[in-house]
């Protein structure tokens, strides 16, 4: 996790974190990070799956599943004026970010910035001297370090997407769980 972004000590009276940072291939921050004062309005992640639904004539129906989505993740808040030009900016960024958040307690997910929307003016803050706009961002998970940040367990959609992969253990039951390996070689 970036130095600037202080999300490892936050309590339940501290301010909640929302932080994009944008990186290069060795996951150095470049540019400006996307820090908002206001935790955003609304904030979602939507983990999806694609099922197989093949009707059976006296069993009812039987459902598979034929792939897992990696999540997307929607944000809608309000910036201050300043914050703008930053947005504009990881819009631009070509490569991946990390998204802090509450929901991130390993410190940050990597994604993609899939669309980011700058508009609707919410008013004047006299404290700030500066006008406020709502923002609006969705991002794509890359899966690889959604859940521990170590690589090992985020969600890979190419494997699933693998027509047959053989597992060493028959244990009943376990069909449709991916096989363990101790070796990562099928992911390259």
């Amino acid at each position: 996790m970036p130095e600037s972004t202080p999300l490892a000590d936050a309590g339940p009276n501290d301010r909640l974190i929302f932080s994009v940072v944008p990186k290069n291939d060795n996951g150095e921050q470049v540019g400006e990070m996307f820090s908002p004062e206001f935790y955003p309005e609304r904030f979602n992640k939507v983990m999806e799956k694609e099922l197989n639904r093949d009707g059976q004539q006296c069993k009812g129906e039987d459902v598979s599943i034929k792939e897992f989505e990696n999540p997307d993740i929607h944000a809608t808040g309000d910036c201050y004026a300043r914050n703008v030009s930053v947005l504009e900016d990881i819009h631009r960024h070509r490569g991946k970010v990390d998204l802090y958040t509450p929901i991130s307690p390993h410190g940050g997910i990597e994604a993609y910035v899939k669309k980011v929307e700058v508009g609707e003016m919410k008013g004047w803050n006299p404290q700030e001297n500066e006008w406020m706009f709502e923002y609006t961002m969705d991002f794509v998970s890359t899966g690889y370090d959604e859940y521990g940040n170590d690589g090992e367990s985020g969600i890979v959609s190419s494997l699933l997407n693998t027509p047959e992969i053989e597992s060493d253990l028959d244990v009943p039951g376990t069909d449709d769980f991916l096989p363990a390996t101790d070796s990562p070689d099928f992911l390259e």
